[in-house]
């Protein structure tokens, strides 16, 4: 049986009734590059580059940002503020269609801790902000 490479994710709270996204899920590899960026921090904060080197850094994520999105987002029925469908981001222009609001859910949903480490947690559930999706595993026996 072939693993399971996507997940559909409800997006009422940020796109009305009945929307959703299908996001393909991020490789280790993805993974590990994002965490190294989210340990740099606000790069633009920090006092111990120079100007040049929060620059490359800056681009540097903006890039793999947009990579992941490209890549990950598979599928939607998302739509403008008049209704028209927004295309499924594959270029830096259908990105400049989104809000901030709907790129950083995007963000925050392909870089989600996976369900399976989530489950073996010590809370017991998964959380994407906005309450687009959420899991909480069977409880155990015994």
């Amino acid at each position: 049986m072939p693993r399971v490479t996507s997940k559909k994710i409800e997006t009422k709270d940020l796109q009305g009734e009945g929307s959703y996204v299908v996001l393909r899920k991020m490789s280790y590899g993805d993974t590990k590059q994002s965490m190294k960026f989210l340990a740099l921090g606000d790069v633009s904060q920090r006092e111990d580059m120079s100007s040049e080197e929060k620059l490359s850094k800056m681009n540097e994520e903006a890039a793999f940002t947009e990579s992941m999105i490209f890549n990950g987002v598979v599928e939607w029925n998302w739509s403008d503020e008049n209704g028209n469908a927004l295309p499924v981001p594959r270029k830096a222009e259908d990105l400049d269609k989104l809000t901030m609001e709907e790129v950083s859910f995007l963000v925050t949903a392909l870089t989600t801790i996976p369900e399976s480490v989530a489950k073996n947690s010590e809370s017991g559930s998964s959380t994407i902000s906005g309450s687009a999706e959420t899991t909480t595993p069977p409880p155990t026996s015994g």
